[in-house]
C-alpha cells in the first residue's frame, strides 16, 4: 500500500556543500539522515544529523564539531533499542589525524554521550566505515580503517550496554 511521499531539502548553516553518507528508520518510522554540513570558514565542516517525523517535519538537527573543528564527517549511524541514534564518522583531531567520533542522540536530539577512539601506538587516521547493534544489549560495534605510516589495518571499537 502506498500512502505518502514525503521530501525534504536541507541546507546547512553555510550555505556550502552538504553531503548525505547513511540514512535509518526507527522503531516508530521516524527518519534520521546524517553526513556531513559546511558550517564556516573556522569550523569548516561538521556532522549533521537531521531526524524527520513520519509527517515529514523536521524533528530536530544537531551537529557534531571535532576537536580541531576541522573537516568532520558521519560516515554511518542505527538506531537503538531507545529510538536513539547512534552516530559515527571520522573526527579531526589537534595532532592532525581522524578519529573515530560517535555520539548518542536521544529521542529530542540531545547529545546523551560522546566518545573519540585513535590507535595510541599507530600515528595515522582512524576511519569508520559501518556501525552495528546487538540487538539485546545496546552495544556497539564500529569497525574500519587504521592508515599509518607503513601500516594499514582493520580496527574495532565495541562500546558495551550504552544506557540512558
Amino acid at each position: 500500500e502506498f500512502r505518502r511521499v514525503l521530501s525534504d531539502l536541507y541546507n546547512g548553516p553555510g550555505d556550502g556543500d552538504d553531503n548525505l553518507s547513511d540514512i535509518v528508520f526507527d522503531q516508530t518510522d521516524n527518519v534520521y539522515v546524517t553526513g556531513s554540513s559546511y558550517v564556516d570558514s573556522l569550523r569548516k565542516n561538521d556532522y549533521c544529523t537531521v531526524k524527520y517525523l513520519q509527517s515529514g517535519d523536521t524533528a530536530w538537527v544537531n551537529f557534531y564539531n571535532g576537536a580541531a573543528s576541522g573537516n568532520d564527517s558521519a560516515v554511518a549511524m542505527i538506531t537503538d533499542n531507545f529510538n536513539c541514534v547512534f552516530v559515527t564518522g571520522k573526527s579531526e583531531e589537534m595532532n592532525g589525524y581522524y578519529a573515530y567520533g560517535s555520539v548518542l542522540y536521544n529521542t529530542s536530539g540531545w547529545s546523551h554521550w560522546t566518545r573519540k577512539f585513535q590507535l595510541p601506538q599507530i600515528p595515522g587516521d582512524n576511519i569508520p566505515v559501518e556501525v552495528s547493534k546487538h540487538s539485546f544489549t545496546n552495544s556497539f560495534l564500529i569497525s574500519g580503517t587504521t592508515t599509518g605510516d607503513s601500516l594499514n589495518s582493520f580496527s574495532s571499537i565495541y562500546y558495551v550496554r550504552i544506557i540512558f
